[in-house]
């Protein structure tokens, strides 16, 4: 992914490997958690809107039907509102620092 975000160019290369013997050791909860960290961690170093903006859309989605269905109902704003779109933002905000500073790494990069 680092030869793709850089702008190197990348080939497919076809390999012949042996017939696998024995049995697999994976399990899928601990590993698939595994998996799931390794999959988040590359997300957020090679293209970290792609990650964040998503889950702040969502809340903000959420917040803000939520906030229209309290006030059509109770005629309010409540915490759980305020709650959701001040996550939200902070999703947003994070997302945007992580874009920087990928965007700075890689320039550095193509300094060299």
């Amino acid at each position: 992914m680092a030869f793709f975000r850089s702008g190197f160019p990348v080939a497919y290369v076809p390999i012949h490997a042996g017939q696998r013997q024995g049995k697999s050791h994976i399990r899928i909860v601990r590993d698939g958690a595994r998996f799931f960290i390794i999959i988040l961690r590359i997300g957020s170093l090679f293209s970290p809107m792609r990650l964040f903006l998503p889950v702040s859309m969502t809340l903000f989605t959420l917040g803000i039907g939520y906030y229209g269905y309290t006030y059509i109902t109770e005629n309010r704003f409540t915490n759980m509102s305020a709650l959701l779109l001040n996550t939200s933002v902070i999703t947003f905000l994070m997302g945007f620092l992580s874009e920087q500073v990928s965007a700075l790494h890689y320039r550095h990069a193509e300094d060299d």
